[in-house]
């Protein structure tokens, strides 16, 4: 039975990579494989299988200027279906900035790279999101942008693939009447706290707010004393996007908050400590349960962020793919979980992840569950009856300890290829946990293997010997 088709386009996403979207016909049921090639002459291969569901894939191992066209097609235990229309794209090659000045001042950048008079034309990685930061010089005030989409007189903020050139107007207050010429002079901004209060060694990108006072639409936070991309909110608080390259390690960062001439300058600093990932371990009662039986997970030595978060997740699964979930709490280093386990045979696991982010920071023992109450803590296995065997001759394979799912299935493939890509396949059997399958093996030598996979999916449970079938 056909699981449906797609029908997809391409378009840029960030540095070095293009997006696939897709309308998925198949009523959510089935994975879809990515298949490209370089040009449009080429010829097409497996780079990828999504997670039942998708409709969407970016490809990141792309480079820019170069030409990929992609298909996909749905695929389940019950057959594939047509590929998908042809869609072809080309990476963007980055941002290209170019600054301009009149007047007395300069221009900064944050992520840095332009300090204008003197660098005033700077590449950036494609979507970068660049903010521009006019500071006048003594005896003048800045007037405004122009071009580039920028106007007024807050910080510029420029983002995409297209190059864009930006004047930064500045204007001598020297020569200004008696009654214009006392510009205002901006306080000097001082630092009170922020939040969240630590961050977690190799997190995700976040937002930190600033709280304190004096702040002006010019005012920049600042970490170890580069520029960030900020956001003014009032005079008391600001918001800046901190990149996860500057929470890489463990260590201390030190926050403060510029406010351009006339008069600012720079706050007093605070310190932001970036915590070592060393430490939480996340424990369970049981390694096997029935379905639906209640398992009880501990975390202790956590972190302690508001925003830490404890997820439910098939062994295997990426970690942006989880079927519950729990906040750990505010301050709490140490907590139990309990809940029902899933409905569906497998082994599942339960994950710690820091700071809303999907970077993993500790995993659980996996936890098998079974149809039956008979439940072994080493999961299933397949074993063979000859690891040598001739083209087209026959082979038995033997699943031991499976989990009894009615739509657990048994395939053959090639070593080393995707789990969708498969030879033959074969459901095991509702309730059935023993299985032998006698199979003929390929007429093209090489190295095969048996692949066991739960419900209906390609989450890859267990693995035969390899089998060499030689002449």
């Amino acid at each position: 039975m056909l699981v449906g088709s797609a029908v997809f386009a391409v378009g840029a996403a960030s540095a070095a990579q293009l997006r696939l979207d897709w309308m998925n016909n198949a009523g959510g049921t089935a994975t879809f494989t990515v298949e490209r090639k370089t040009g449009t002459d080429g010829t097409y291969a497996w780079i990828a299988t999504t997670e039942t569901g998708a409709t969407s894939y970016s490809d990141t191992t792309v480079a820019p200027g170069t030409t990929y066209c992609y298909r996909v097609k749905a695929s389940s235990p019950f057959g594939d279906s047509d590929y998908s229309n042809e869609a072809c794209g080309i990476p963007a090659d980055g941002l290209d900035v170019t600054v301009l000045t009149t007047g007395s001042g300069t221009v900064v950048s944050a992520p840095a790279g332009i300090m204008c008079p003197g660098t005033c034309t700077q590449s950036y990685t494609a979507g970068t999101v660049l903010s521009l930061i006019a500071i006048p010089a003594t005896g003048s005030s800045f007037s405004g942008w122009s071009g580039g989409g920028c106007t007024g007189i807050f910080p510029c903020i420029l983002t995409g693939n297209t190059p864009a050139t930006v004047t930064a107007s500045f204007a001598s207050t020297d020569t200004q009447s008696s009654a214009t010429s006392s510009t205002p002079t901006n306080p000097a901004p001082s630092l009170t706290g922020f939040s969240p209060a630590a961050a977690a060694a190799s997190g995700s990108d976040f937002t930190l707010t600033v709280t304190g006072n004096n702040f002006t639409p010019n005012s920049v936070i600042q970490i170890n004393g580069g520029l960030r991309t900020t956001t003014f909110v009032s005079e008391t608080q600001l918001a800046a996007a901190i990149p996860a390259s500057d929470i890489a390690r463990a260590g201390t960062l030190t926050v403060t908050v510029f406010t351009p001439a006339p008069g600012g300058g720079a706050s007093n600093g605070l310190s932001l400590v970036v915590e070592a990932l060393t430490g939480p371990s996340v424990a369970v009662d049981t390694t096997g349960t029935p379905v639906s039986g209640i398992v009880t997970a501990t975390l202790t030595n956590g972190l302690g962020g508001d925003t830490d978060w404890l997820a439910l997740a098939q062994v295997g699964a990426p970690d942006t793919s989880y079927l519950q979930w729990t906040y750990v709490g505010g301050g709490v280093t140490t907590r139990t979980w309990a809940i029902n386990m899933p409905a569906d045979p497998g082994q599942y696991e339960f994950r710690l992840f820091p700071n809303n982010g999907y970077v993993r920071a500790a995993t659980s023992p996996a936890v098998t569950v079974s149809l039956g109450n008979a439940i072994s803590s080493t999961g299933p296995s397949i074993a063979i009856d000859s690891a040598l065997a001739t083209p087209g001759s026959a082979v038995t394979a033997t699943l031991i300890n499976g989990f009894g799912g009615s739509t657990d299935w048994l395939a053959l493939a090639a070593v080393g290829s995707p789990n969708a890509g498969y030879l033959q396949w074969i459901y095991v059997g509702p309730g059935v946990t023993t299985r032998t399958w006698t199979i003929n093996m390929p007429d093209t030598p090489g190295q095969y293997e048996f692949r066991f996979f739960p419900n209906n999916g390609y989450i890859l449970t267990a693995t035969s010997p390899v089998i060499t079938v030689g002449n």
